[in-house]
Formats: C-alpha cells, sequence, structure tokens
C-alpha cells in the first residue's frame, strides 16, 4: 500500500513533467499492447486513462487498479482502470495486459 502522502508526490512529479512525448511515447506503447492482446478498452483523446473490464481481485491487488461499476442502460458493468505515466516501464505494462488478457478467458 502507498501512503497517501508518497502517491501525492508521485503524482506531482508526474503531472510536473516537461516533456509531454514521454507520456505519449508510454500511452500508446500501451494502447497497441492492448489492442494486439484484444483487451477491449476505451479511452478519452489525448488521455492517458485506460477504461477496461474489472479483471480478477488478484489482478486488481496486483496491479493496483481501481475498480467501479458503469450503468449502460439496464445494465450494470464491473469496470477497472489504468493511468499510464512515463515511470511506468514497459515490462510492468506487458505485465499488466497479460493479466487482463488472462482474466478474459
Amino acid at each position: 500500500c502507498i501512503p497517501a502522502f508518497a502517491l501525492y508526490n508521485h503524482v506531482l512529479e508526474q503531472t510536473n513533467e516537461s516533456d509531454p512525448m514521454l507520456y505519449k511515447k508510454n500511452v500508446d506503447f500501451f494502447e497497441n499492447l492492448l489492442q494486439s492482446e484484444g483487451v477491449p478498452f476505451y479511452r478519452a483523446k489525448r488521455s492517458n486513462v485506460f477504461v477496461f473490464d474489472a479483471p480478477s481481485e488478484k489482478t486488481c491487488a496486483t496491479f493496483q487498479l481501481s475498480c467501479f461499476d458503469e450503468t449502460e442502460g439496464n445494465n450494470i458493468l464491473a469496470k477497472a482502470h489504468a493511468i499510464i505515466f512515463p515511470s511506468h516501464g514497459e515490462k510492468q505494462m506487458t505485465e499488466l495486459v497479460k493479466a487482463l488478457k488472462a482474466d478474459l478467458s
């Protein structure tokens, strides 16, 4: 568990990142991974937030994913989201996508 103060400082560091291309690089990498592995998702244009069907509790805990319910018509759908920052490594993002794909099966 990340203490709230540490999380706050981490977010401050990331939002003060001077090169927006570092965000784009990781966002593009993560988006391509999700697409190539067939994991459905959506995100707003120019956003670093990816929303997908909620995976297993184990995957949520391992990758510290935030889960929520979304209403679509009369259906309530369990969703989760990941926020991609420049500090995320390709290995970490690849492991997340592999876990999401495994949870789809």
